[in-house]
């Protein structure tokens, strides 16, 4: 699943890829600021609009402008499959949280989704997410949500996972969630209810 991206998205991953580079090259107290020398249209120089947020991440401050976001434990985050954190079995040392992408197989052999998705909460891998984006609906289908057996299920987890959902939903630019493949009805309706405030 690919969520629609905006100009302003390309430009935060940009100045978060390029944070430790200037970070680095403050230390070494190399003044320049772009890498493959003055030509604007090398593929790795920096925009010159967004030294000064480079600068203010180079410090640990969050840029002005810049919306910051409530920890895992207020607003859950859903792990892409291919982040990098899940790589080389590293939820299970971690987390004990078995990731299985089973986008290549068949429907019928997979035990949860197409494209499932980890649920970050506070410090804990708590379970998965099956969303799908019907781009000519302008709607998020949630395809199935499985919680881990150990998860800390109540109003708390639910509350942060609707809030994640929320921003799921306008990251998206879709304009309503569907929930009828979440199976448990009480969690369900937590969460119609809460996406619906």
């Amino acid at each position: 699943m690919h969520g629609l991206r905006t100009r302003e998205h390309d430009r935060h991953d940009e100045l978060h890829a390029n944070r430790d580079l200037l970070g680095r090259r403050h230390l070494r107290g190399d003044k320049r600021v772009r890498r493959g020398g003055d030509d604007p249209g090398s593929p790795s120089a920096f925009h010159r609009d967004c030294l000064d947020d480079l600068a203010a991440l180079a410090r640990d401050e969050v840029p002005d402008g810049w919306e910051t976001r409530v920890g895992t434990d207020r607003e859950v985050t859903f792990l892409s499959p291919l982040d990098n954190l899940l790589a080389r079995d590293r939820t299970v040392d971690l987390f004990g949280f078995e990731v299985i992408w089973e986008i290549y197989k068949p429907a019928e052999k997979r035990s949860f989704g197409y494209y499932t998705m980890p649920i970050l909460y506070g410090d804990q891998l708590v379970g998965r997410i099956d969303p799908k984006l019907d781009r000519k609906a302008r709607t998020l289908r949630v395809l199935g949500l499985w919680f881990e057996e150990d998860a800390p299920l109540g109003a708390d987890l639910l509350d942060a996972l609707g809030r994640g959902l929320v921003r799921f939903v306008r990251f998206l630019d879709a304009g309503t969630i569907d929930l009828s493949g979440v199976d448990d009805a009480a969690v369900r309706g937590h969460l119609e209810a809460f996406t619906r405030r």
